[in-house]
Formats: C-alpha cells, structure tokens, sequence
C-alpha cells in the first residue's frame, strides 16, 4: 500500500513538473472514482453493517467495489490512461527533453497496473470467502 501511494505522489507531481497535466489529473479521477466505495465499504464492514438489521450494506458495496474497481482500474486505467501515455505522449516527452523523466512514469503506471490487479484477485478472495462463509468479518480478517 505504501508503494501505491508513493508511486501515486510521484506519478501526479511528476506530470505536473514536465506539462503533462491531463494525465496526471487523470490518475487522480481515476484512483478517486474506486477509493470512496472502498473506504465506505471498509466503514461499513467496521460498523457491522453485514446483517439484514442494515440490508446487508456491507455486501451490496462489495459489489459496488468490485464493479468500480474492474471499471476504473481495471479498464479505464490500463487501456485508456496508460495505452495514451505509452503512445501518444512520445512527441510531447521528445520536445521537452525530459524522455527520461517519461520514461520513468511510463514504469510507474506500470507499477500500478500490476497492483491494481493483485488487489483485485484479493478482493476476489474476500468475495469467495464471504459467499462460502457469509460472514464479512471473516472474510475481510484473513486478508488484512
């Protein structure tokens, strides 16, 4: 978690530093859209919302989650942010003399492809433990 933000931090203030503003302000939208759904939904499975008492909110922002998740960072992420910075930045990084400096993000938002995956797949073991043990608590201790 630490490196995702570092990684993050570095990506957003390094865009700013080379004039490549829309990707940075990008990778924000992007990381905000899935990031409330995951802190309401670790609020939720703290504050015991996974019973019927509560309409199973715990369970019914899981899905939210895995939904805005796969969307965000699982699609728009790779093949829209990425693919663009990949290719279609290669003549803005070449006429600032700062290709290196690209070079080095274009590792980066790699870097946090390959994360975005890993948390993925973990989410997706939380879901299959909560579906064969029906307890969030449970669900979400193992993996934290």
């Amino acid at each position: 978690m630490f490196i995702h933000h570092l990684v993050t931090i570095a990506l957003t203030g390094g865009t700013y530093m080379i004039n490549l503003y829309g990707i940075g302000v990008l990778i924000l939208v992007v990381h905000n859209a899935s990031d409330i759904i995951v802190d309401v939904l670790k609020m939720s499975n703290h504050l015991g919302w996974d019973t019927s008492k509560y309409f199973y909110c715990t369970e019914i922002l899981f899905v939210t989650n895995l939904i805005t998740w796969a969307v965000s960072r699982l699609w728009i992420f790779p093949f829209y942010l990425v693919r663009t910075s990949l290719s279609e930045n290669e003549e803005a990084c070449r006429n600032g003399g700062v290709l290196w400096a690209c070079n080095i993000m274009r590792v980066m938002l790699l870097t946090l492809v390959c994360m975005h995956v890993w948390w993925f797949y973990l989410f997706l073991k939380m879901g299959y433990r909560l579906i064969t043990t029906g307890n969030a608590h449970a669900a979400a201790r193992e993996e934290y």
